[in-house]
């Protein structure tokens, strides 16, 4: 006899599975990724906690179900140096394949450790994809091909990209129903686009690039512009259910939208550029060769020594190398100006190229029939 039970655990494994044909990726393109993950993180966003040594403990407030309820204050300079120094050890190992399933447990142990004291000021922020990432991503056999010492493979690999599609897609979602409670509101008088444009250009001095012509948008423009992102932030999971074709043309979607933004309102989502690379394919001739793979590991290893140097020095680097006291404020929305459009473009051959193979799939099914 069928329960309700029965036809729920039906419907889920038929999400289950449409989730996974539209994310799972050849498996010689999962080192690949690794490799680029690894060179992203140590390039654009390898985060450094020393600027919380000396901090008084008076200031110190931690949300009461965190980690940081079990501290009495802030830890000393030699622990958050440590903390620095591991950073950048786990995202080497990563990089260059050195057990990197388990580099990467080891990297989001230390930085959920590090974060506790990052929000325990009174204020909490979730900047936490990169790490929920990588731990879906270690789950696949991105560590068995182009690694030093390579991992252990695993049964099914296809579960981790299928999670990071989930968890992506309920993050867009938690930021698509707050901005409908608020932007959809048909009043021309207001604008949640305008929102972001003022804040940013008189609070933090956001003034690269096109920003300047963002302020001669018509009204009836920016409404439309509100009513679609909320539309583009709230529908990832249709997209993702309705097959691989749709869910390549969502993130190309998303590119773009973040190429927009970086252009006209300075804000850049620059850690979204390497999450949505994890879903994309990058040409055969790249994933088949292994004469890439020497040169990006020497830029791993110069920019690993480069960041051991300047945190054991005190002036730490958290992108391109510069320490953060001698960092140009724009540099971060030029830099993500290039890397969007590379993302751009990866993702545009994805669709063509998967728009190209279903084509001929579709031709040689004919010819049989």
């Amino acid at each position: 006899m069928k329960t309700p039970f029965d036809s729920a655990e039906r419907l889920l494994a038929r999400a289950f599975a449409r989730v996974r044909d539209s994310t799972t990726l050849p498996p010689e393109g999962l080192p690949v990724y690794r490799i680029l993950f690894g060179l992203y993180l140590l390039l654009f966003e390898l985060p450094t906690f020393q600027w919380i040594a000396g901090t008084p403990d008076a200031f110190y407030s931690p949300p009461v179900f965190s980690l940081g309820s079990l501290f009495d204050g802030f830890p000393g300079r030699p622990v958050l140096v440590l903390v620095d120094v591991l950073l950048v050890v786990a995202v080497s190992a990563i990089t260059l394949g050195v057990r990197a399933r388990w580099a990467a447990f080891a990297f989001v142990g230390v930085f959920i450790y590090a974060t506790t004291f990052k929000y325990s000021f009174g204020k909490v922020s979730h900047p936490l994809m990169t790490s929920v990432f990588l731990l879906c991503f270690s789950a696949t056999n991105w560590g068995t091909r182009h690694a030093l010492l390579p991992d252990p493979p695993v049964r099914h690999p296809e579960i981790g990209p299928a999670l990071a599609g989930v968890f992506l897609c309920f993050g867009m979602l938690s930021a698509g129903i707050p901005k409908a409670l608020g932007w959809v509101d048909f009043d021309l008088d207001t604008s949640g686009f305008l929102n972001w444009l003022y804040s940013g250009y008189y609070l933090f001095h956001r003034d690269q690039l096109l920003l300047p012509l963002a302020f001669h948008f018509p009204s009836g423009l920016l409404e439309i512009f509100d009513y679609i992102v909320v539309l583009f932030e709230c529908s990832a999971f249709f997209w993702l259910l309705l097959g691989r074709k749709y869910w390549l043309g969502w993130l190309l979607v998303a590119a773009s939208f973040h190429l927009g933004t970086t252009l006209f309102f300075n804000i850049h989502f620059l850690p979204h550029a390497v999450l949505y690379l994890g879903f994309a394919s990058l040409p055969g001739a790249i994933q088949k060769t292994t004469r890439w793979r020497r040169p990006f590991w020497g830029l791993a290893v110069v920019a690993a020594i480069i960041h051991l140097i300047l945190r054991l020095a005190g002036h730490p680097a958290d992108f391109l190398l510069v320490p953060v006291e001698l960092r140009p404020a724009a540099a971060p929305v030029h830099a993500a100006m290039f890397v969007w459009i590379v993302v751009l473009f990866i993702l545009a051959w994805n669709v063509r190229h998967h728009a190209q193979t279903e084509k001929l799939t579709s031709k040689e099914e004919y010819r049989f029939d």
